[in-house]
């Protein structure tokens, strides 16, 4: 037994450096590559080698790793598994505005980098497509940045449009847009509507929408 405290369903869409933990895990006992794991998403890939190792145990293959799974894979964790696992950390949970608009947080506990984007520590936070999106402070609208969302874009990469805000406590990168509502040079308020939400099937990997949103407090 690992003796690993079991804390959360981990599935589609998932992130989070318990994510690596279990791809590290899935990898260890013939499911996937330890190269794979360094992605801390669950995707398309390690959900069906998960369901694989499910069949394997054997227990209903769900592609979720739950408490059962756990008690299993958890036995194939490294000494870097394991350190993954403990790393975790609940993410602070934005809950959309009454008016089914999503606010962005000031103050957050970032999940990952921003890739090709060094010093903006992120998160992401999931809302439906077309999801008004409100900004996260009082600032300055430095730079207009991405794509038109009907370029598409790839899975776990860049698509839609991005917006950078110059603000009091740090400097915000926000992509992921689908409409911009902001232009250069624009002075902003808290939960002022900045954009929407991009629909990630552009991305092909439709039902994990989302607004990715780092912070640089250099």
């Amino acid at each position: 037994m690992s003796g690993l405290a079991f804390r959360r369903v981990i599935k589609f869409g998932s992130r989070g450096t318990d994510v690596r933990a279990v791809k590290r895990g899935l990898a260890r006992a013939g499911h996937g590559t330890l190269l794979g794991s360094r992605n801390p998403v669950m995707g398309v890939g390690a959900v069906r080698h998960l369901s694989n190792f499910q069949r394997s145990i054997p227990v209903m293959p769900t592609g979720e790793y739950d408490k059962v799974t756990h008690r299993h894979l958890s036995q194939w964790f490294d000494e870097l598994a394991r350190e993954l696992w403990n790393e975790w950390e609940p993410v602070e949970v934005v809950d959309p505005a009454p008016d089914g608009s999503l606010q962005l947080p000031k103050d957050f506990r970032s999940t990952h980098e921003t890739g090709g984007l060094p010093g903006f520590p992120a998160v992401d936070l999931f809302a439906q497509p077309d999801t008004v999106v409100l900004a996260p402070e009082d600032g300055t609208v430095d730079r207009l940045s991405g794509h038109d969302p009907r370029e598409g874009g790839r899975p776990g990469g860049p698509y839609g449009w991005s917006i950078y805000i110059d603000a009091a406590s740090g400097r915000y990168f926000m992509t992921h847009f689908a409409t911009r509502k902001v232009k250069l040079g624009e002075q902003v308020k808290r939960g002022e509507a900045i954009g929407t939400v991009c629909d990630s099937k552009v991305s092909g990997k439709p039902g994990t929408s989302h607004i990715h949103l780092g912070k640089s407090r250099s």
